[in-house]
């Protein structure tokens, strides 16, 4: 279960509280914190190579000599049997802080736009870049640089175009019917009002895959040929995998790691107003299933953006802050942070043109024409899986500051990574939590739950999907909440199979989930009768279960089996 940009729309402060906002263009480059701990290999931002046009995908490092940021299955298989939450969680952090290291500076760094720079993991591939269609080019190992101790065996190279960026966002499998947050702009130019004629937001994600991930795709999943000097894909095993009878793909490259971000986007040229998420952890990361509470501050059954009730104000770089209070729709005093406290990147003409009129145009309708190039997506949550051990390792990171806007609790962050948020170009990280599940079960044989509001929030029950939001219909007058109700309940609520348990999308896990990934995916033919084409939400999955019979399971990568059901369809079904 595994980022995600959000569109915006004008909003208003009232004139009897607020009068209309006056902004500048700072006149001074910020002035860098000369007083935190100097952790190992820190440099400045403009001291980082500019982003080259032929790009070597990045490894993933230590952060800090002496501290793995992969560690051995041996010590991973240690913690899960002694329920070592808080070395998972220091794990996650470091993982987190691999894959976010700086390598280069983006070509929209400015001395104000001064976060404006590409980390390890937007060097990684997207899903298509993994997986190209039939007639597509493949990832090009020839070109391999050396790799270090704890990185795939070979890298690859890519030369950036307007076809093959840093960046690709796609909708999220999760949450791809029924839209996401809500967010608002103020704009600076007018006084404006707190009335409410608000745009629903939609999401969009970018899967991305470390090199080891896509050298198993090709070595065991691709038919390749030469076409004009490059090497492209002729076709895809699987479906002569599945008439074989193959019951599960075995990847053992322990460098393997996948990913999900998620990014909100606001506006370029004003304040953006967006949805919080602020709740206690034991919401998203509890010890058990048993001891989950639900959320203060959003619906108890459909945790999505929609229905979160806190907001904050999102500054781009090269504005002032308001120097007057934002108010929110209840009146709040609404906390302010920048572009800058943000992993950020901006939109292209090309990446806003794709939105407008990609599948955010069936979701959000005349108004995504708002979306424009200078706009900015900001991460605001993060899927992170390895494969550590042989059910891999499962951490997600999402923005959760404190309420005044400043850095979020420690939870968990070891000392040497805590003193990294001290320099500027860290200094985003600082604003996450975490959570860790890198089980089915305690070792007391309690259910593990491991959620992110950002990305599993949206789930729930018919009923309480419609309560939010509404019965929406795409072009063709299709159902788009159909696909969302991906929990197997009766009408009372109670599970009509072993897969599930629940209706809260809060109340799952990233492992059972995950190990659900099998060829093909529901888009052909119907899973098993019993499973009433729905997947299991968190619980003890053995693999064994009528949900994967007559399928191939993808050894935890949905991206492999949902892309590779698009482009080769089975010949039979399950």
């Amino acid at each position: 279960m595994f980022p995600t940009l959000v569109a915006c729309q004008d909003q208003g402060t009232d004139n009897a509280q607020q009068q209309q906002q006056q902004y500048q263009k700072p006149t001074a480059e910020p002035v860098a914190n000369t007083t935190a701990p100097q952790p190992v290999a820190v440099i400045k931002v403009d001291q980082l190579p500019e982003l080259p046009k032929v790009l070597s995908v990045a490894p993933l490092l230590d952060v800090t000599a002496g501290k793995p940021t992969l560690v051995p299955a041996t010590d991973i298989e240690a913690w899960k049997a002694s329920d070592n939450r808080a070395a998972m969680q220091e794990h996650a952090w470091r993982l987190f802080a691999g894959i976010m290291r700086p390598v280069y500076r983006d070509e929209n760094y400015s001395p104000l736009d001064r976060n404006a720079v590409v980390r390890v993991y937007d060097t990684w591939h997207s899903i298509d870049e993994a997986l190209p269609e039939k007639g597509g080019e493949v990832v090009d190992f020839s070109q391999a640089t050396a790799a270090s101790a704890n990185t795939p065996s070979v890298t690859s190279s890519k030369v950036l175009s307007a076809k093959n960026t840093l960046r690709q966002v796609d909708v999220p499998n999760q949450i791809s019917h029924h839209g996401g947050m809500t967010s608002q702009v103020v704009d600076p130019n007018k006084p404006s009002t707190p009335a409410q004629s608000l745009l629903t937001a939609a999401v969009v994600s970018d899967v991305k895959y470390s090199d080891g991930i896509v050298k198993f795709i090709q070595d065991q999943l691709m038919v390749t040929e030469t076409q004009n000097g490059k090497k492209v894909v002729k076709d895809y095993k699987l479906a002569e995998l599945q008439k074989q009878g193959t019951a599960a793909l075995d990847f053992t490259d322990t460098s393997g790691i996948m990913l999900k971000p998620a990014y909100t986007i606001v506006k370029g040229n004003g304040t953006t107003v967006i949805a919080r998420w602020e709740e206690d952890l034991s919401t998203t990361n509890p010890t058990d299933a048993d001891t989950l509470t639900a959320p203060l501050n959003a619906n108890t059954r459909v945790a999505g953006e929609r229905t979160w009730t806190q907001e904050a104000v999102v500054v781009p770089p090269d504005l002032d802050m308001p120097k007057i209070p934002v108010y929110g729709r209840d009146g709040a005093k609404l906390p302010v942070v920048s572009v800058n406290d943000f992993h950020h990147f901006k939109l292209t003409e090309a990446q806003a043109e794709e939105l407008r009129g990609g599948i955010l145009k069936e979701l959000m309708g005349p108004n995504v024409s708002n979306i424009e190039a200078g706009d900015y997506a900001i991460l605001t949550s993060m899927h992170i899986a390895t494969r550590e051990v042989d059910d891999w390792t499962w951490q997600t990171f999402w923005w959760q500051p404190k309420a005044d806007g400043s850095v979020a609790e420690d939870t968990g962050v070891p000392a040497d990574i805590r003193a990294l948020f001290e320099q500027d170009m860290w200094k985003p990280l600082a604003y996450f939590k975490a959570g860790v599940g890198y089980s089915y079960t305690t070792s007391a044989g309690k259910d593990v739950i491991c959620s992110n509001p950002y990305l599993e929030g949206p789930f729930g029950l018919r009923e309480a999907l419609e309560a939010v939001y509404g019965t929406p219909k795409d072009e063709e007058g299709n159902d788009r909440l159909a696909s969302v109700e991906v929990f197997i309940r009766d009408n009372a609520g109670k599970p009509i199979n072993p897969y599930t348990r629940t209706g809260n999308g809060l109340k799952t896990n990233c492992i059972t989930c995950h190990l659900a990934a099998a060829y093909p995916d529901n888009t052909y033919g119907k899973l098993p009768a019993d499973t009433q084409g729905k997947y299991p939400d968190y619980g003890l999955l053995t693999g064994d279960e009528p949900l994967f019979s007559g399928r191939v399971k993808t050894h935890f990568l949905w991206g492999v089996a949902g892309k590779i059901s698009e482009y080769a369809p089975p010949t039979t079904t399950p």
